[in-house]
C-alpha cells in the first residue's frame, strides 16, 4: 500500500531534453532584467565585486532543467528583479552538467563549476548562491521561485542582521546568547557544512552556562539538531545524561534513540569490519563485545538485535527476521498515548504491523501486530490503517470481524482498488496475503 513504505522525492529540477533551447553562458544578458556576466570565472567575479563594492549572485543550472528555464523566461527578465540585482550584485550563470554541445565559455567554467558543486553540495537545480564582495557565502536557495519571492531571498542575503560573518564577529567578541549561537550553528551547517565550528559554538555556549541550566528542553532540542556523529559534543551529552534528558523531554527513549541512531549509522558504514568479512552468519557475540567495550550493554544489545533484523531480512530468513523484529520493537520502542505521539508515529506502527502480516503465520506474532495496528488506528483512523487491521484479523481467523472492518476501509477509500480486492477475497474465503508475498508496501 502506498503509505506503508514511502519514498519522499523532492523534485526541484526535472527536464525533458527535447523541450527547450540550449542553456549556454552569455545567452541570457538582457538589458531589461539581470545583467549576467558573459563567462563564469570565479576569480574574475570576485575581483569585479570588490572593485564595484557589490555582492555576487550565481545561478547554478543544468542544461536539462525545466525550472531553470522558467527562471530565465519568467523571473530574470523582470524589470524590478533586474533593477535590484544589478544595483547590488555581480551576477553570473554556471552550467553544472556537461554536454557535447557546450560552447567554449561553458567549457571554460567546468573546473569552477565542479569546485562549487563540491564545496556547497550543489546537486539540485536551480540552486542560487549569494556571496559577499570577498567571495564568502552569504545565503543559498534552490528551486523555481516567482519574482517577488526571488527578490525577498536576494534582499535577505544582503541583510546585515542575517550576515554570518557579522554574527561570528559578535561571537568572537564574547557574545554567547542562545539565539546568536543557534543562528550561527544553523548557518555554519547550511552554508559551510562546518560541523567543527558547530561543536566549538556549542561547547562555548554550554561552557558559559551553569551546569544546572544545561537541561532545558530548548537546549536539548538544539543539541539534537546539531549532533551528527559520536564525535560531537551533543553525543556525549545525550550518552552521559540520558535519564535526565528523557525526564525533561517526557520521553523514556529520547536520548537513547539519538545515541543509538548515530552509533548504528557509523557501524553500518563500517559493516564489513563489524560483521566480519565473509562470515555468515556474523559473529553476533563479537559484535556485542565491540559495542559493549566502547559504550555499554544496552547499546550493544540494541545494535546486535537491529543488525540481526537487517541480516535475516536480507537473507529472506523470515522466521528469524520476525523473531528479532518483534524483540526489537518490544524492547526498544515505546507505544505512547495518542496525545504524546508525533506526526509520523501512526505511520510507523502501521508499517510495523504490516511487516508481520506479510511474513508471519504465527498467532502470537500476528496478535502483537494487531496491537500495533490498533494503536495506529487510534492515532489516525484512516482507511489504509483500517485495511491493515482487517487483514491481520483475517489472517488470525476472525473472518467476520475482518470483513466488517475491511468494508469500513473501502467506504473511507472508495477509489482504492486494492482494498476492494481484499474485501472480495475475504468474502470468498481466499488468502489476502498471497497478494503481497513479493511486494513491499
Amino acid at each position: 500500500m502506498s503509505l506503508r513504505i514511502s519514498f519522499a522525492v523532492l523534485l526541484i529540477g526535472f527536464g525533458f531534453p527535447g523541450l527547450a533551447k540550449e542553456h549556454q553562458a552569455g545567452a541570457y544578458r538582457r538589458d531589461s532584467g539581470i545583467l549576467f556576466e558573459r563567462r563564469f570565472a570565479w576569480d574574475a567575479l570576485v575581483a569585479k565585486a570588490k572593485a564595484e563594492k557589490k555582492c555576487i549572485f550565481i545561478d547554478c543550472y543544468a542544461s536539462w532543467c525545466q525550472p531553470c528555464r522558467r527562471m530565465d523566461t519568467e523571473v530574470y527578465p523582470q524589470f524590478r528583479v533586474g533593477n535590484l540585482m544589478n544595483e547590488r550584485f555581480i551576477s553570473a550563470k554556471v552550467q553544472m552538467d556537461t554536454t557535447n554541445k557546450d560552447n567554449d565559455d561553458v567549457k571554460a567554467s567546468y573546473f569552477d563549476a565542479h569546485e562549487l558543486a563540491i564545496k556547497y553540495k550543489v546537486n539540485a537545480f536551480p540552486t542560487f548562491l549569494f556571496f559577499d564582495s570577498q567571495g564568502r557565502i552569504l545565503n543559498m536557495s534552490l528551486g523555481f521561485v516567482v519574482p517577488d519571492d526571488f527578490i525577498k531571498v536576494a534582499i535577505a542575503s544582503t541583510d546585515s542582521s542575517n550576515n554570518y560573518y557579522l554574527m561570528l564577529q559578535k561571537y568572537k567578541e564574547g557574545a554567547r546568547d542562545f539565539s546568536l549561537i543557534k543562528r550561527l550553528a544553523e548557518k555554519a551547517l547550511i552554508l559551510l557544512n562546518d560541523t567543527g565550528m558547530i561543536d566549538n559554538l556549542i561547547g562555548s555556549y554550554f561552557g558559559s552556562l551553569h551546569e544546572k541550566s544545561w537541561l532545558s528542553s530548548e537546549n536539548i532540542e538544539f543539541l539534537k539538531e546539531m549532533t551528527f556523529t559520536s564525535r560531537n559534543f551533543g553525543f556525549k551529552f545525550f550518552f552521559n545524561r540520558a535519564d535526565q534528558i528523557d525526564s525533561v523531554m517526557h520521553d523514556p527513549c529520547f536520548a537513547q534513540d539519538l545515541v543509538y541512531a548515530k552509533l548504528y549509522k557509523e557501524l553500518l558504514n563500517d559493516e564489513p569490519k563489524l560483521m566480519g568479512k565473509g562470515v555468515e552468519p556474523p559473529d553476533w557475540n563479537r559484535i556485542y563485545k565491540i559495542v559493549q567495550s566502547g559504550y555499554n550493554g544496552y547499546y550493544a544489545d540494541r545494535i546486535v538485535t537491529a543488525s540481526k533484523v537487517t541480516w535475516y531480512f536480507r537473507k529472506k530468513e523470515y522466521p528469524h527476521y520476525l523473531k528479532e523484529f518483534i524483540k526489537y520493537i518490544d524492547k526498544y520502542t515505546v507505544m505512547q498515548s495518542s496525545a504524546d505521539t508525533n506526526s509520523s508515529d501512526d505511520f510507523a506502527w502501521n508499517s510495523r504491523a504490516w511487516q508481520v502480516f506479510k511474513y508471519s503465520t504465527d498467532k502470537y506474532e500476528l496478535s502483537r501486530a494487531l496491537e500495533w495496528s490498533s494503536h495506529a488506528m487510534t492515532i489516525n483512523p484512516m482507511g489504509e490503517y483500517i485495511d491493515t487491521y482487517a487483514n491481520i484479523l483475517y489472517k488470525l481467523g476472525a473472518s467476520k470481524q475482518a470483513i466488517a472492518w475491511e468494508a469500513i476501509a473501502v467506504k473511507q477509500s472508495p477509489y482504492n482498488e486494492e482494498m476492494k480486492k481484499n474485501l472480495e477475497l475475504m468474502e470468498r474465503g481466499s488468502a489476502t496475503w498471497e497478494l503481497y508475498k513479493e511486494s513491499a508496501k
